[in-house]
């Protein structure tokens, strides 16, 4: 019992924090979430460009007020060069400059199933101090399992969160869409995280949609994508309620 701590229902009733939102009404301190969407809907570009914004303490998606803190990206699809160039433009259309507290490993050949690497992950995160870590994608760290098979997820999603907790990091899986337009893989998946998200693309309009919000109201609301030989940026076209509330 030495990782288990016991606690009274007296503690239920005495003052308890605001909840603490790196991105305004989306994501939290301490929350896994995991982001969802078909190959080229976006899902990279979106989450740099979030993690920008959070490194600079400059509202995102919009008007979303963020909490600014280091960033961390684990790119293990994009590959340094390809990375560079994408996080050079969203820099520039940010106006940010080389101070930015935006950290990132590339092909790292993370395997989040080994204790090891987690444990490599939470003295990254514990080491620069980072609030907001970026994880692309969900296939890359777990080489061999089966997406399918609570067995293999679980425990990956399990030592995710115990990560988020212990730092109270907010961390974002990048993961990829399955059949019939929903997430691919295990329902552990959508049991294990406080978010998910889904996006889509149509042009250069962006959608994010939450499937599940612990946290927050459910909520939809897109982007506008401007893409020039050297900059890119994300603005609010227009958002829309959810009414279906969420467990």
């Amino acid at each position: 019992m030495a990782n288990q701590v016991i606690h009274m229902a007296a503690e239920a009733l005495q003052p308890q924090p605001p909840i603490d939102f790196i991105v305004d009404k989306v994501f939290t301190r301490g929350s896994l979430s995991l982001i969802v969407g078909a190959g080229g809907d976006g899902k990279t570009y979106t989450m740099m460009y979030t993690g920008v914004q959070v490194a600079q303490g400059k509202p995102c998606f919009g008007t979303r007020p963020t909490k600014q803190g280091p960033v961390l990206f684990v790119d293990e699809e994009s590959g340094l060069s390809r990375f560079n160039v994408r996080l050079g433009n969203i820099m520039r259309g940010a106006g940010a400059d080389d101070s930015l507290p935006f950290f990132y490993t590339s092909l790292s050949l993370f395997d989040f199933r080994k204790k090891s690497a987690l444990n490599d992950l939470k003295q990254i995160i514990t080491n620069n101090g980072i609030t907001f870590c970026v994880i692309d994608a969900l296939v890359d760290v777990t080489p061999g399992a089966d997406e399918n098979l609570s067995k293999d997820m679980a425990p990956v999603l399990q030592g995710l969160r115990s990560i988020c907790e212990s730092t109270r990091c907010a961390i974002v899986v990048i993961h990829h869409m399955g059949k019939n337009n929903t997430y691919r893989g295990s329902t552990a998946l959508r049991g294990a995280v406080d978010l998910m998200l889904y996006v889509t693309k149509k042009g250069n309009r962006i959608t994010l949609s939450s499937e599940k919000s612990r946290d927050s109201e459910p909520f939809e609301f897109t982007l506008e994508a401007h893409f020039s030989s050297d900059t890119f940026d994300l603005t609010e076209t227009g958002a829309a309620a959810k009414t279906q509330a969420d467990d």
